[in-house]
């Protein structure tokens, strides 16, 4: 009731108590105040004024400015300082409030799953950068604070704010209204016993009468079952007041250099507690706001299903009564029609008082109709009189009533009637051919029979719901027999369609265990209040198996006395639902671990909604930095004005799916080739609700292809050039040794030199070309087939037959087994290695051992001789093309040999080295794989 009291001064005592209160908390944090004298970690007034800005309207902010002011002049600074401080955390409140109450629903912030995040965002990581940026700043202008220790009180100033605004706020935003329901005696066993866990933690942390509080053991995580246990089972108001608490009673603890947080400093320690307490109330709100809208949904579910089924009930019965009704007033219409006869007097009484509309026609006209009939449908009495009764049913009805009519057809039948104003109403018409002043007239009643046409449309539907629904649907009298069960229910217990279960009492349904609860608690709490909700478990009649439900049950009065007449039950498997849940907990925790492939999501609009801890590693987003922005953001600046994003997501609603390569942009700058999948999401309906994106990095892949091209490319332009440069060297070769044979002799000594080292010089070039032609063969060979090593060794030895003979090589073989290769390649491997050895010869008689040994899955061969050998240093330049530790006169060749040899073992899948000392001879070593499934 209105006092007549103006709004300022209604509001004005707000302001002090509000100032109080802040002093109040403000001096209490200030007593913790380590690093500097108005720098405290624990600093509860943010959530305090949090929470007053969004309860009681922006216009308390004085109040905030009084308190901050006070407390801060008592502490230490001048009033300048004082001010500013002030109005750091006057701003502070302001900024908090106001973009909670723009984009996180205000007050209701904490009411629902993605608000919770954004109060979290906005009130306590956002706005706490305003105070502590102003007050270290005015402390450091006035010289009160030292620089150097700037970014530490800094630090313990921001996060004391965000701390007070997650953790002291929520139990102010979330208090209920003071209406405490009666909790049953098991609420009460677990309340109790989980005030006992909560006492019992803190006492091991933070007491110091345990050993592991007194040795700071690392184990702050004793106190998240019974936490995560209150989060799911309780309310989030429990939840933040239960965190509230713990938090009070671990600053205390902490204090006094006890618990897991205690560290080298005390604002260290509490620096440390205050992050963990503001986390662990970020993360319980999270999980008992999302229980706290499952249970709300679930609680709804099951309201919305046993009223249907009530509705199906109480339908009937109206139904039936109504009929029972209208059948006894069609009999007393009846009897009384046949006792008043053709009189038009008594005619008129009737009409008059039945709520029937009734029509008298005479030669297919009707001569009269009863204020009923006029209402029903929408005429004036001059209107209906010498009208066809045809003209008040639908077009396409006329010609049965009229011939209904014309046959004097006297039963009754169902007709769609039509208003003056053209709406269609169900009727039902009943007509008699009855004696009047001589003659005959037909009498026609007419019942409006459209609301209970409605309503048993609507309980056919409501019937087949219940008994196509997939729940445990069941009726049962108040002493217990069964009296309906649906099919979902017959299933579901293991009873056939066509079972009898007249006989069977609802406790035959429960399993034993629960048959005391049923008695005690259900059906106390039905006749008591109407309703039962809670979970017990049926069981299977054949196999006896536990069937956990969860069920809504009803207590089916009669209307008129108020007597109970039956008992309503609805009830629903929950291993599926469990399973289910287990199933998205266990996928959403995998998508937010996988590191190699990035996995998110987008609304409609292609704003990004999730982010896993892929998406972080290979974009360099944060999911704070990511969720929200257009997922544009990812696309070079090229694509971008091209329109790509927008096309991607076009073509995905189209086609449902797009795959496509290109390149992505990180967020330093930086590029990289991107593998990438889009899908459209869709309800049951097929409406849009966003989409999948899953990204690859391949780079690598990129790069090695990109790099294979080049390398066949290189491999192709060495064959062709070294192809087509042997013809004209052929021609200079043909001339140049003609010119030798035809004029050495007769031209002088010096020109016979040059025409010699010319021969000389082109015969190398042929070599070169020929080696060089073949070493760019090698990429470009046939596929691999089984080859015999020894075969090959054979072949190898019979091309160097002439030189091997001509220098008396003893060469010694091991048997050699078959491998999977190129049979040419391996073949010019063992004459590359054995030409090689015959030409390093040293001045003892040359002897080659050739060797093969068992490695596992791989063959190691070997080649060693007793020739002149070389350094060590040189093992591995001697494998590159051209590379040479000899003059040409010294030892011919052209430095591509060994180089051919590691390309064919490459490609083979092996690898090749030299173990050699200068003067005793060299072993090249390599390796070739085994053939799967064994070899010879």
């Amino acid at each position: 009731m209105d006092d007549g009291t103006p709004p300022v001064v209604k509001r004005f005592w707000k302001l002090p108590v509000l100032a109080a209160v802040y002093f109040a908390a403000a001096k209490w944090g200030l007593t913790l105040a380590f690093v500097q004298a108005n720098a405290t970690a624990v600093w509860p007034p943010t959530g305090i004024a949090l929470a007053a800005l969004l309860i009681g309207g922006q216009r308390l902010w004085p109040g905030i400015f009084l308190g901050a002011f006070l407390a801060n002049l008592s502490t230490n600074g001048t009033v300048l300082t004082s001010l500013a401080i002030a109005s750091g955390n006057s701003l502070e409140a302001l900024l908090g409030a106001a973009l909670i109450e723009r984009w996180a629903g205000g007050r209701k912030a904490l009411g629902s799953f993605p608000t919770l995040f954004r109060f979290a965002l906005f009130g306590g990581l956002i706005a706490p950068v305003v105070s502590a940026t102003v007050g270290v700043g005015s402390l450091s202008l006035a010289g009160f604070s030292d620089s150097a220790l700037a970014p530490d009180v800094w630090l313990t100033w921001w996060l004391g704010d965000m701390a007070g605004a997650l953790v002291v706020a929520p139990p102010l935003l979330l208090l209920p209204p003071m209406r405490w329901p009666r909790p049953s005696p098991g609420r009460l066993a677990e309340s109790f016993v989980l005030v006992v866990l909560v006492v019992l933690s803190v006492w091991v942390l933070f007491s110091g009468q345990c050993g592991i509080s007194r040795d700071h053991a690392p184990v702050p995580f004793i106190l998240m079952p019974t936490l995560l246990w209150i989060a799911v089972r309780y309310s989030p108001f429990t939840t933040s007041m239960t965190v509230l608490a713990v938090s009070f009673l671990a600053v205390g603890g902490t204090q006094q250099g006890f618990g897991p947080f205690y560290g080298p400093t005390p604002n260290q320690s509490l620096v440390f507690l205050q992050a963990f307490m503001a986390i662990i109330s970020l993360t319980l709100l999270a999980l008992s706001t999302a229980a706290e809208e499952r249970r709300k949904v679930e609680e709804e579910l099951r309201w919305s299903e046993s009223d249907l089924q009530l509705k199906v009930l109480v339908r009937t019965e109206e139904l039936t009564r109504t009929n029972l009704r209208l059948e006894k007033e069609a009999r007393e219409k009846e009897a009384l029609a046949q006792e008043l006869g053709a009189s038009h007097e008594k005619f008129r009484l009737l009409s008059e008082a039945t709520q029937e509309g009734v029509v008298l026609m005479d030669h297919g006209l009707i001569h009269g109709a009863n204020s009923t009939f006029c209402r029903m449908f929408g005429y004036g009495l001059a209107e209906v009189i010498g009208r066809p009764p045809t003209d008040f049913v639908v077009p396409e009805a006329r010609e049965a009533v009229q011939e209904n009519i014309s046959s004097h057809y006297e039963g009754t039948y169902p007709v769609r009637g039509l208003k003056k104003d053209g709406t269609v109403l169900d009727i039902e018409v009943t007509g008699r051919t009855v004696r009047l002043d001589g003659g005959t007239a037909r009498v026609t009643a007419i019942r409006d029979v459209t609301e209970r046409n409605r309503q048993e449309e609507e309980i056919r539907k409501l019937a087949l719901l219940v008994e196509t629904s997939s729940d445990f649907i069941c009726l049962t009298s108040v002493d217990g027999h069964m009296t309906y069960l649906n099919r979902a229910g017959r299933d579901l217990t293991g009873l056939s369609r066509d079972e009898d279960i007249g006989q069977k009492l609802h406790e035959d349904f429960i399993a034993p265990g629960d048959v005391p609860r049923l008695r005690s608690e259900v059906l106390a709490t039905l006749m008591e209040k109407g309703s039962w909700a809670g979970e017990f478990e049926l069981r299977h009649f054949k196999t006896g198996e536990p069937l956990p439900m969860h069920f809504t049950a009803a207590l089916i009065r009669d209307p008129a006395s108020g007597e109970p007449k039956a008992l309503a039950g609805i009830g629903r498997d929950t291993r599926e639902m469990k399973k289910k849940d287990e199933e998205i907990r266990r996928t959403a925790l995998f998508m937010e671990n996988v590191q190699d492939y990035v996995i998110y999501f987008l609304d409609p609009a292609g704003k990004i909604i999730s982010w896993n801890e892929g998406a972080q590693r290979v974009k360099g987003y944060e999911a704070r930095e990511a969720i929200g922005r257009d997922f544009s953001i990812f696309y070079t600046p090229e694509d971008i004005q091209a329109g790509k994003p927008g096309a991607c997501l076009e073509q995905a609603v189209r086609r449902g799916r797009v795959e496509e390569e290109g390149w992505r942009v990180r967020k330093d700058g930086t590029r990289f080739w991107a593998d990438t999948i889009l899908t459209a999401l869709r309800d049951e309906k097929g409406a849009l609700k966003g989409f999948a994106k899953i990204t690859r990095d391949v780079t690598s892949r990129k790069r090695m292809e990109e790099l294979a091209r080049s390398n066949k490319e290189l491999e192709q332009f060495a064959y062709v050039a070294s192809h087509d440069l042997q013809e004209p060297l052929r021609m200079i070769a043909s001339f140049v040794q003609l010119l030798a044979h035809q004029y050495k002799g007769k031209l002088d000594a010096e020109a016979d030199e040059y025409i010699g080292h010319t021969v000389d010089g082109v015969k190398r070039m042929q070599a070169l070309i020929k080696d060089l032609l073949a070493y760019s063969r090698l990429g470009t060979t046939q596929p691999f087939t089984r080859v015999d090593c020894g075969k090959a060794l054979e072949e190898a030895l019979r091309n160097l037959d002439p030189s091997l003979r001509e220098h008396h090589v003893e060469v010694e073989r091991d048997p050699l087994p078959e491998v999977l290769g190129d049979n040419n390649q391996i073949v010019q491997v063992f004459q590359n290695l054995i030409g090689n050895a015959v030409k390093f010869r040293s001045q003892r008689s040359p002897r080659i051992q050739v060797g093969a040994a068992d490695r596992g899955d791989e063959w190691l061969f070997s080649v060693q001789d007793n020739g002149i050998g070389l350094d060590p240093q040189y093992g591995e330049q001697i494998f590159e093309v051209f590379k040479r530790l000899h003059s040409r006169q010294e030892y011919p060749g052209t430095g591509i040999g060994l180089a051919i040899c590691k390309k064919v073992v490459t490609r083979h899948g092996g690898r090749i080295w030299v173990e050699s000392k200068p003067g005793e001879g060299a072993c090249f070593y390599w390796t070739l794989p085994k053939m799967k499934g064994g070899t010879s």
